[in-house]
């Protein structure tokens, strides 16, 4: 894990370099759910240990009773928006991607993400470290240039 992780209505919900997104109980830290994030279990060296090919390496959001988060950091191997029911970790979104994956996610083409989500009426801003911001349209779906 490696950011601070968000804590709504009794649940706390992370990511990790697993590839993973979490759900626990904020008293007794009990397992609600486990999300794969990742395509597949392929790992690599990350940080002198072995992570996912498709680490979390960013802090999920919340946005109408589900939880918004992307997953991998690497371009050349795809990097994912994923959008899970805050209660059940079942995915949410579907949209046109890669029939070879396991469960439909939005593919974030040529994006880095890496840090916090943000969400404002109209934009889902992710973070790309040192690179531009890519916004998403929370109503269309479509990317909105944000240079």
């Amino acid at each position: 894990m490696r950011f601070v992780p968000l804590v709504s209505a009794g649940r706390v919900y992370f990511g990790a370099d697993d590839g993973c997104q979490y759900c626990l109980t904020t008293d007794r830290g009990e397992l609600m759910w486990r999300f794969r994030a990742a395509p597949n279990n392929r790992r690599v060296i990350g940080n002198e240990r072995l992570i996912s090919a498709w680490p979390i390496r960013g802090g999920p959001v919340l946005v109408d009773g589900r939880i918004k988060f992307t997953a991998g950091v690497w371009p050349f191997d795809s990097t994912f928006l994923h959008v899970v029911d805050v209660v059940t970790g079942t995915r949410v979104e579907s949209r046109p991607l890669d029939t070879s994956l396991e469960h439909e996610v939005v593919r974030l083409n040529d994006m880095t993400p890496q840090d916090y989500l943000a969400v404002g009426d109209e934009h889902l801003s992710i973070p790309q470290g040192r690179s531009v911001v890519g916004c998403r349209n929370q109503r269309t779906g479509g990317f909105v240039d944000f240079s």
